[in-house]
């Protein structure tokens, strides 16, 4: 059964009450809103309701790629509006439908890079039980960082995608 609000919802619903006395509570506790698996209306309902950063731990750019859980320009702007990050995915299906390689991969990168600054876009790998994935583990994320330099990002941009975003991200929400 998929909850209400959800990405895959045939309908969308938007934000319950109950959904935002949620929100409340967790913004109130200091939690970590991940917007990953909402649907477009409750991305922005949730949006207007948590002052907070939040972030889409694992999703790609929908312009790039048609799958659902990706995002629109228009979300990843509006995430960056609102001081969030955006874990680029490894699943083949949310690169490219037809060709998911580790260029395209790089092409969703530059992408939101393009939209929003190198300063809202990190890793969100899906290493915790994805099938299809891009690369098999962090050990591969060198290779990757090479292709990001082929593409003309500097070593401290290369660097914030790689580790200084999301870490800079859970700092500013667990600073005390």
């Amino acid at each position: 059964m998929l909850l209400p609000g959800g990405v895959l919802d045939p309908e969308p619903v938007g934000l319950s009450t109950a959904g935002r006395c949620l929100l409340a509570e967790m913004q109130q506790v200091g939690s970590i809103l991940d917007l990953a698996h909402v649907g477009e209306l409750s991305f922005y309902q949730a949006l207007d309701c948590y002052s907070a950063a939040v972030m889409v731990s694992h999703a790609n750019a929908r312009s790039l790629c048609e799958h659902p859980r990706n995002l629109t320009d228009h979300q990843i702007q509006s995430l960056a509006e609102h001081k969030g990050i955006i874990g680029v995915n490894l699943v083949a299906d949310f690169v490219d439908a037809s060709n998911p390689d580790i260029e395209r991969l790089i092409d969703h990168i530059v992408h939101i890079c393009s939209l929003v600054g190198v300063e809202h876009v990190a890793l969100g790998s899906d290493f915790d039980g994805a099938d299809n994935l891009l690369l098999s583990d962090v050990a591969e994320y060198p290779m990757l960082a090479a292709r990001l330099e082929g593409r003309g990002f500097t070593a401290h941009d290369i660097q914030a995608i790689l580790h200084d975003n999301a870490a800079g991200f859970l700092e500013q929400v667990f600073a005390p």
